[in-house]
């Protein structure tokens, strides 16, 4: 039970009930009794404050692993590489191993963070990074769904079916297919899966 949840039940009602008692049995020392309970639900307030700032949990980034999908620019690219100053093991999925944006983790980052082609279209892409994650012996601490295109065409029934089919499999049926692959993994890890949506998802 949280101490918000003890001062409702457990503090207040006995409070009022002190309150009562002690306006019926002493009515001269009514005001001094505001005060009195004026500053214990100011202490409580500070007490219950400083307990919640310190007992934040602690995320330890050594020896975790995430995954992080289309890091080839933007915000995947940035994610990789913050979660790489943090401390994480990061395994950056790009579609283009040799482009700019891998050229640039290689650089900017430290050896923890691994360049891993993977096409979230494909299966095979993405099994073979999960196996490469399970071969580590680490925890797949988290899955970053990033991998996402965006094509601008106005829906109309003479545009070609390909299209919408080529985003749905990247954007939504990519990041099914990611996180089907790596459920097990996250289960024994108590891992998290955070997906990237847009707003032109509206």
């Amino acid at each position: 039970m949280s101490m918000l949840n003890q001062l409702l039940r457990y503090f207040l009602p006995t409070l009022i009930g002190t309150y009562l008692l002690w306006y019926l049995l002493n009515p001269i020392l009514f005001n001094h009794f505001c005060i009195l309970c004026f500053l214990s639900v100011i202490s409580w307030t500070m007490a219950y404050y400083f307990f919640e700032m310190f007992n934040q949990e602690t995320i330890v980034p050594s020896g975790k692993i995430v995954l992080v999908t289309g890091c080839d620019t933007g915000f995947g690219n940035r994610t990789a590489f913050r979660l790489d100053q943090l401390g994480f093991h990061v395994y950056a999925g790009v579609l283009f191993p040799d482009g700019d944006g891998a050229r640039q983790l290689r650089e900017k980052c430290s050896q923890r963070l691994k360049i891993l082609k993977m096409d979230v279209t494909k299966q095979d892409d993405v099994k073979m990074v999960v196996e490469q994650i399970k071969q580590t012996g680490m925890p797949l601490w988290a899955i970053v769904n990033n991998a996402g295109i965006g094509m601008s065409v106005p829906f109309d029934w003479g545009n070609d079916v390909d299209v919408y089919e080529k985003t749905f499999n990247v954007n939504v049926f990519g990041l099914v297919r990611v996180t089907k692959y790596c459920m097990p993994l996250l289960r024994k890890s108590n891992g998290r899966i955070i997906n990237v949506a847009s707003v032109a998802g509206k």
